[in-house]
């Protein structure tokens, strides 16, 4: 099925070959990075370019090379941590503040079907990709993972210092994060294709670096730009499903995602023409959770403008707080866990097309069959201790499913 073609053969270029319909499955090599939705992905191995910052002073550069123009080919697939002002620390060591790369192989697929694409250099890696694609096993090995039981009374404490902060008037809103450790028999890939499986509408990403690979199903976008039409959304407030109706009544939720909505229009507002804005939000139902959303959209002159923007944008009230500067400094302080890129950004530029998005419903899975899972929940006044970790538990079940050990309470 396979062959190389003649453009192979010409410095810089790339070869293509359309591959045999098929199903996306577990036993292909492992990719590099994933990127998928519904029924449209791309998977991809090695490094053709990369776009790097590991230190504070190299992100500015970095992110003007990757957004403030139309780069050099693509895609360009990678994303960057959620505090961009500390070098990152285990278990995120692998992970620099900032990393996008252009793959050599490159798989993509939709409804129509499949195409491989290939630098000259690694025609090897993609006859292994491709002949992957043509085995199919009839069957894929459904993993397990198991947990340990969450850190509750740690969590009982940060909120009570949260919930303190706010009352005496440091913060009207902070989001917490903690984290879930566990042992799993999954592959990034087979964990990945799960999750867009169970996910169709979120945008399902997986990132290896090292011996860990980072991967989720994020439902929010930071921002989407297509020509120069610009799209984002504030996303916060959340219930069960069985109470998604109550959410539009909901003051403390409501409360929560004014202050989203207020940072996104005041980020916008100066850089960009012709605000759209709903009066109100509407509610997002997705498989185990429902969120208040409000859709944003905007038209964006120059290119040149979408670095700084972005940084107005990152991170949001829905993963950090308001005001931003007092939210950050307790993080900082108070929440003792290394987020690395959980709720940082993930993204892929391709041309004048710009999809970056907030790194949430994920885990960081190790070589060894070491899993940590992240989540997090906003609290403002009137928030309890209690009701937040429920949050959050239900949160970490989108990637404990994925990996095989949801029914877990005690998570």
């Amino acid at each position: 099925m396979f062959r190389d073609s003649a453009a192979a053969s010409a410095p810089g270029s790339r070869a293509e070959h359309a591959l045999l319909p098929g199903r996306v499955h577990a036993a292909l090599p492992a990719p590099d990075a994933g990127w998928v939705a519904g029924a449209y992905g791309m998977l991809g191995w090695g490094e053709q370019d990369v776009i790097e910052a590991p230190t504070p002073r190299e992100v500015g550069p970095a992110l003007e090379r990757l957004l403030g123009q139309v780069p050099d080919g693509g895609p360009w697939l990678g994303g960057w941590a959620f505090d961009l002002q500390h070098e990152p620390v285990e278990p995120w060591a692998d992970f620099p503040l900032l990393r996008f790369f252009r793959p050599q192989v490159l798989l993509r697929w939709d409804e129509a079907g499949a195409r491989l694409e290939w630098t000259p250099e690694s025609a090897a890696r993609a006859r292994s990709v491709a002949g992957a694609w043509d085995a199919m096993p009839s069957e894929v090995s459904t993993p397990g993972t198991s947990w340990a039981p969450g850190a509750r009374t740690e969590w009982d404490a940060l909120h009570a210092r949260a919930v303190e902060a706010i009352s005496r008037g440091a913060l009207e809103k902070v989001v917490l994060a903690r984290s879930a450790g566990g042992t799993s028999t999954a592959t990034p890939l087979q964990v990945l294709l799960a999750l867009a499986q169970e996910n169709p509408t979120s945008r399902a990403f997986l990132f290896r670096r090292g011996t860990r690979a980072f991967l989720g199903a994020t439902p929010e976008t930071l921002c989407r730009l297509k020509e120069d039409r610009l799209q984002t959304e504030a996303l916060a407030g959340t219930a069960p499903l069985e109470d998604a109706d109550g959410l539009s009544r909901s003051n403390k939720d409501l409360r929560e995602h004014a202050h989203v909505v207020t940072a996104i229009r005041a980020a916008l507002e100066g850089r960009v023409d012709g605000l759209v804005a709903p009066s109100g939000p509407e509610v997002l139902r997705l498989p185990r959770v429902a969120h208040l959303r409000t859709p944003i959209s905007a038209r964006l002159s120059h290119r040149a403008a979408l670095p700084a923007l972005v940084r107005e944008l990152h991170p949001t009230p829905a993963v950090n707080g308001w005001p931003r500067d007092a939210a950050s400094a307790f993080i900082q302080s108070e929440e003792r866990l290394s987020r690395g890129w959980f709720t940082g950004v993930v993204g892929c530029v391709e041309g004048a097309s710009v999809e970056l998005r907030v790194a949430l419903r994920c885990a960081l899975l190790s070589e060894d069959g070491a899993v940590v899972a992240y989540a997090g929940a906003g609290v403002v006044a009137g928030s309890t201790s209690g009701g937040e970790w429920a949050e959050t538990s239900r949160k970490l079940r989108t990637v404990q499913a994925a990996l095989g050990g949801e029914g877990q309470p005690h998570v």
